[in-house]
Protein backbone atom coordinates (compact mmCIF):
# COMPACT_ATOMS: atom_id res chain seq x y z
CA UNK A 1 0.00 0.00 0.00
CA UNK A 2 1.17 3.40 -1.10
CA UNK A 3 2.30 5.67 2.15
CA UNK A 4 0.41 9.04 2.21
CA UNK A 5 2.20 12.08 2.67
CA UNK A 6 1.90 12.54 6.54
CA UNK A 7 3.04 9.07 6.82
CA UNK A 8 6.22 9.69 4.85
CA UNK A 9 6.67 12.94 6.09
CA UNK A 10 6.74 11.14 9.99
CA UNK A 11 9.10 8.91 8.63
CA UNK A 12 11.34 11.64 7.65
CA UNK A 13 10.63 13.16 11.51
CA UNK A 14 11.56 10.27 13.03
CA UNK A 15 14.54 9.47 11.02
CA UNK A 16 16.10 13.16 11.35
CA UNK A 17 15.37 12.62 15.53
CA UNK A 18 17.26 9.25 15.54
CA UNK A 19 20.10 10.26 13.32
CA UNK A 20 20.51 13.25 15.48
CA UNK A 21 20.20 11.35 18.47
CA UNK A 22 22.44 8.99 17.18
CA UNK A 23 25.19 11.72 16.60
CA UNK A 24 25.31 11.13 13.59
CA UNK A 25 24.52 14.63 12.32
CA UNK A 26 25.06 18.15 14.40
CA UNK A 27 22.81 20.87 14.53
CA UNK A 28 24.30 23.86 13.66
CA UNK A 29 22.69 27.22 12.91
CA UNK A 30 24.03 29.13 9.87
CA UNK A 31 24.10 26.56 7.14
CA UNK A 32 21.46 23.77 5.22
CA UNK A 33 24.51 21.50 4.97
CA UNK A 34 28.46 21.25 5.91
CA UNK A 35 30.23 18.21 5.04
CA UNK A 36 32.42 16.38 8.05
CA UNK A 37 32.94 13.22 6.36
CA UNK A 38 36.00 12.60 3.90
CA UNK A 39 33.99 9.91 1.57
CA UNK A 40 31.00 12.17 1.21
CA UNK A 41 33.27 14.96 0.00
CA UNK A 42 35.41 12.71 -2.29
CA UNK A 43 32.33 11.11 -3.82
CA UNK A 44 31.18 14.39 -4.44
CA UNK A 45 34.46 15.64 -6.32
CA UNK A 46 34.60 11.92 -8.00
CA UNK A 47 30.97 11.91 -9.91
CA UNK A 48 28.65 14.71 -9.14
CA UNK A 49 25.91 13.04 -10.78
CA UNK A 50 25.83 10.07 -8.05
CA UNK A 51 22.74 9.22 -6.24
CA UNK A 52 22.98 11.07 -2.62
CA UNK A 53 21.50 7.94 -1.07
CA UNK A 54 23.73 5.60 -1.43
CA UNK A 55 26.33 7.25 0.57
CA UNK A 56 23.78 8.58 3.33
CA UNK A 57 22.72 5.12 3.74
CA UNK A 58 25.99 3.87 3.89
CA UNK A 59 27.32 6.57 6.04
CA UNK A 60 23.95 6.60 8.30
CA UNK A 61 25.21 2.65 9.32
CA UNK A 62 28.83 2.56 9.26
CA UNK A 63 30.60 6.13 10.60
CA UNK A 64 31.17 6.37 14.49
CA UNK A 65 31.43 10.18 13.68
CA UNK A 66 29.34 12.76 12.71
CA UNK A 67 29.01 13.01 9.12
CA UNK A 68 27.36 16.32 8.71
CA UNK A 69 26.56 19.78 10.18
CA UNK A 70 22.79 20.98 9.62
CA UNK A 71 20.03 23.45 10.30
CA UNK A 72 16.61 22.61 10.67
CA UNK A 73 16.27 22.02 6.71
CA UNK A 74 19.80 20.31 6.24
CA UNK A 75 18.42 17.56 8.98
CA UNK A 76 15.12 17.06 7.01
CA UNK A 77 16.91 16.70 3.44
CA UNK A 78 19.63 14.37 4.79
CA UNK A 79 16.84 11.95 6.29
CA UNK A 80 14.69 12.62 2.91
CA UNK A 81 17.64 11.50 0.93
CA UNK A 82 18.27 8.48 3.53
CA UNK A 83 14.59 7.19 3.36
CA UNK A 84 13.16 8.38 -0.04
CA UNK A 85 16.28 8.91 -2.41
CA UNK A 86 16.47 10.97 -5.58
CA UNK A 87 18.70 13.41 -4.90
CA UNK A 88 22.38 14.12 -6.56
CA UNK A 89 25.15 14.69 -4.29
CA UNK A 90 26.27 17.51 -6.02
CA UNK A 91 23.10 19.80 -5.15
CA UNK A 92 23.45 18.38 -1.20
CA UNK A 93 27.09 20.12 -1.52
CA UNK A 94 24.98 23.41 -3.63
CA UNK A 95 22.41 24.10 -0.62
CA UNK A 96 21.69 27.71 0.04
CA UNK A 97 21.42 29.46 3.25
CA UNK A 98 18.28 31.35 2.67
CA UNK A 99 14.35 29.63 1.26
CA UNK A 100 13.81 29.97 -2.26
CA UNK A 101 11.23 27.41 -3.82
CA UNK A 102 13.53 27.08 -6.54
CA UNK A 103 16.49 25.79 -4.83
CA UNK A 104 16.84 22.06 -5.18
CA UNK A 105 16.94 21.40 -1.32
CA UNK A 106 13.53 23.37 -1.65
CA UNK A 107 11.85 21.26 -4.51
CA UNK A 108 12.79 18.03 -2.96
CA UNK A 109 11.79 19.61 0.76
CA UNK A 110 8.31 20.67 -0.91
CA UNK A 111 7.11 17.24 -1.91
CA UNK A 112 6.47 16.65 1.95
CA UNK A 113 6.53 19.52 3.83
CA UNK A 114 4.60 23.07 2.86
CA UNK A 115 6.74 25.87 2.57
CA UNK A 116 5.05 27.28 5.78
CA UNK A 117 6.37 24.39 7.96
CA UNK A 118 9.57 24.64 6.17
CA UNK A 119 10.05 28.36 7.12
CA UNK A 120 8.04 27.77 10.70
CA UNK A 121 11.00 25.11 11.22
CA UNK A 122 13.84 27.46 10.15
CA UNK A 123 13.09 30.06 11.79
CA UNK A 124 12.34 28.39 15.38
CA UNK A 125 16.41 26.89 14.71
CA UNK A 126 17.80 29.68 13.42
CA UNK A 127 16.97 32.09 16.34
CA UNK A 128 20.47 31.79 17.58
CA UNK A 129 22.57 33.29 14.81
CA UNK A 130 21.26 34.94 12.21
CA UNK A 131 24.53 35.82 10.24
CA UNK A 132 24.24 37.89 7.57
CA UNK A 133 21.77 40.32 7.91
CA UNK A 134 21.61 40.60 3.91
CA UNK A 135 21.46 37.19 3.51
CA UNK A 136 18.99 35.77 5.67
CA UNK A 137 16.50 38.67 5.22
CA UNK A 138 15.83 38.97 9.11
CA UNK A 139 12.90 41.37 10.18
CA UNK A 140 12.11 43.31 13.21
CA UNK A 141 8.41 44.79 14.05
CA UNK A 142 8.25 48.21 15.15
CA UNK A 143 7.72 47.00 18.61
CA UNK A 144 11.69 45.47 18.10
CA UNK A 145 10.84 41.99 18.06
CA UNK A 146 12.40 39.67 16.14
CA UNK A 147 10.21 37.99 13.42
CA UNK A 148 13.08 35.67 12.56
CA UNK A 149 14.90 34.28 9.15
CA UNK A 150 12.48 34.19 5.83
CA UNK A 151 9.56 35.18 7.65
CA UNK A 152 7.89 36.65 4.17
CA UNK A 153 6.62 32.93 3.67
CA UNK A 154 4.92 33.59 7.49
CA UNK A 155 1.99 35.56 8.66
CA UNK A 156 3.41 38.10 11.76
CA UNK A 157 2.03 36.05 14.53
CA UNK A 158 3.90 32.31 13.35
CA UNK A 159 7.60 34.46 13.12
CA UNK A 160 7.13 35.62 16.56
CA UNK A 161 5.61 32.08 17.98
CA UNK A 162 8.53 30.06 16.12
CA UNK A 163 11.17 32.70 17.24
CA UNK A 164 9.79 32.30 21.05
CA UNK A 165 9.68 28.17 20.51
CA UNK A 166 13.08 28.43 19.34
CA UNK A 167 14.82 30.80 22.11
CA UNK A 168 13.77 28.50 24.83
CA UNK A 169 16.22 26.33 23.55
CA UNK A 170 20.36 27.78 23.93
CA UNK A 171 21.71 24.96 21.92
CA UNK A 172 21.23 24.15 18.59
CA UNK A 173 21.12 19.99 18.91
CA UNK A 174 18.31 20.72 21.93
CA UNK A 175 16.63 23.16 19.45
CA UNK A 176 16.22 21.01 16.45
CA UNK A 177 15.16 18.28 18.89
CA UNK A 178 12.49 19.66 20.37
CA UNK A 179 11.59 20.91 17.01
CA UNK A 180 11.64 17.51 15.67
CA UNK A 181 9.95 15.78 18.33
CA UNK A 182 7.21 18.73 18.31
CA UNK A 183 6.18 18.39 14.76
CA UNK A 184 6.20 14.02 15.56
CA UNK A 185 3.65 14.97 18.46
CA UNK A 186 1.53 16.67 15.94
CA UNK A 187 1.35 14.57 13.09
CA UNK A 188 4.11 15.63 11.14
CA UNK A 189 3.38 19.42 11.36
CA UNK A 190 5.31 21.81 13.52
CA UNK A 191 3.48 23.66 15.78
CA UNK A 192 5.45 26.61 17.73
Amino acid sequence: MKKTKQQRRLEVLKDALKQLRAKKIIANTGSVFNSLNYELDESCDANPDTDAQEIIKKLLKTEKKPICKVCARGALLISTIHKENNFKIDHLFSTEGSFDENYNENQRLLKLFSKEQLCLMENAFEVEDIGDINYYNPSWNSKGDFYGINYEHLSDKKALLSVSFGKKYKKPNDRLEAILKNAIKNNGLFKP
